[in-house]
C-alpha cells in the first residue's frame, strides 16, 4: 500500500509567525531559527509521524528568502521536530509555487498551509491552518483546521480529511 503524503508549511503553521516584523527583519539570518513553535500543531504532527508512519509520510514544505534561511529552518526542525527526517525537508525559493517542487504530485497529497495562495495552487488536498493572521477575510472556502485547537483535534481533523478525500 502506498503511503499518503502530508506536506506541512513552517511559517505560521509549525512556527509562530509575527506579522509585525518588516521584510528586512524576516530576511535577517537567525530570524527563523529563533521563532517559537506552534506547540499544539507540532505535537499533532509528531503524533502523525510516530504513530501513523505506516500510512502517512510527512514533509516540511517551506518557502525561503535566502540560503541562510534554509540553515535556520533546518536548525529549527532539528530542535522542534527531530522526528522529521532530513530527506523530508523541502525548501522552495520565495515566490515560487510549492507544487512545482514535489516529485510526482498526487491528487491524494495533502498540504497544510496558512497562505491561501499556496493552497489554491496545490493540486492535491489543501487544508488551511487558521492561525488568526492569514484567512481573516473569509476568502478560503476549502478544508480548514483551527491552529489553536488541541493537538489531538488537529491530528484527527487532518487524518479525517485525508480519509474522506
Amino acid at each position: 500500500m502506498k503511503k499518503r503524503r502530508i506536506y506541512i508549511d513552517m511559517d505560521g503553521v509549525l512556527a509562530v509567525f509575527n506579522p509585525d516584523k518588516s521584510l528586512e527583519e524576516v530576511a535577517m539570518p537567525g530570524y527563523f531559527r529563533d521563532l517559537p513553535p506552534m506547540e499544539n500543531v507540532v505535537a499533532a504532527i509528531k503524533k502523525i509521524i510516530t504513530d501513523y508512519s505506516d500510512e502517512y509520510e510527512v514533509f516540511a514544505l517551506s518557502s525561503t528568502l535566502h540560503e541562510e534561511a534554509i540553515a535556520d529552518k533546518s536548525i529549527w526542525l532539528d530542535r522542534e521536530l527531530p522526528e522529521l527526517p532530513k530527506k523530508n525537508r523541502i525548501f522552495v525559493p520565495y515566490g515560487r509555487m510549492k507544487k512545482d517542487y514535489i516529485i510526482e504530485l498526487q491528487d491524494s497529497d495533502i498540504l497544510l498551509d496558512d497562505f491561501s495562495k499556496n493552497l489554491r495552487e496545490w493540486h492535491g488536498v489543501a487544508i488551511k491552518l487558521m492561525n488568526g493572521i492569514n484567512g481573516t477575510k473569509g476568502t478560503w472556502c476549502g478544508y480548514s483546521v483551527n491552529g489553536r485547537a488541541k493537538p489531538d483535534v488537529i491530528r484527527n481533523t487532518l487524518l479525517g480529511i485525508a480519509l474522506t478525500s
